[in-house]
């Protein structure tokens, strides 16, 4: 990570930009209401930060420092209730046309193993979309929550590194999307370290 980037990350978490301080190897940065010293090494191509003698890569010091991750991972295993019985959907899926030479659907016999799989392609410099339909009452819902819980459990064991956030609707389609996330995030999961910036 460049220091440049580090810097443009760990500003929009700041309550305010001139509560950053980085000049000569230190940080010191207000987020909310917390002062978080450190020290900034650059070592074999890596940033480094230093954090009471812990010395931590960047991009994990601001994923679990700063974005508090597993902390939003813990949140999800406890205010998501998993369904007693599951029983696994299969489905009909149709790939992208990057990973795919036919046009046609394909029958999976594990949805949720496939949908997995589909959102944890992330390449890079793009953004995935997995449309997931079905008639009303068949267990959109049920499955989106079951993945997210699994993917929860998985990011604590250190399985994966990324989760899945539930964020139903409920009927409210004409919402806007940064209204319908901050709802979820904050008011369901009563998770309070959430920065959204929509450009």
């Amino acid at each position: 990570m460049l220091i440049e980037d580090f810097y443009k990350i760990i500003t929009t978490f700041a309550d305010n930009t001139s509560d950053i301080d980085l000049s000569k190897g230190t940080l010191t940065i207000q987020i909310r209401d917390e002062i978080i010293q450190a020290s900034i090494t650059q070592r074999g191509g890596d940033l480094l930060v230093n954090e009471e003698n812990q010395l931590t890569p960047a991009a994990t010091w601001i994923i679990n420092r700063i974005a508090r991750i597993p902390l939003l991972a813990d949140r999800i295993i406890s205010y998501i209730s998993p369904p007693e019985y599951f029983v696994t959907p299969s489905a009909s899926f149709l790939d992208q046309p990057d990973f795919s030479e036919s046009n046609n659907s394909q029958n999976q016999n594990d949805a949720s193993a496939c949908a997995l799989k589909v959102l944890g392609r992330r390449p890079a410099g793009t953004t995935s979309v997995l449309y997931l339909t079905s008639d009303a009452g068949e267990g959109k819902t049920t499955i989106i929550n079951h993945l997210a819980y699994k993917q929860a459990l998985d990011y604590k064991a250190k399985q994966t590194d990324w989760l899945l956030l539930p964020i139903p609707l409920g009927g409210r389609t004409f919402l806007r999307f940064d209204d319908v996330v901050i709802a979820a995030i904050v008011n369901r999961l009563r998770f309070q370290f959430f920065i959204m910036k929509l450009f």
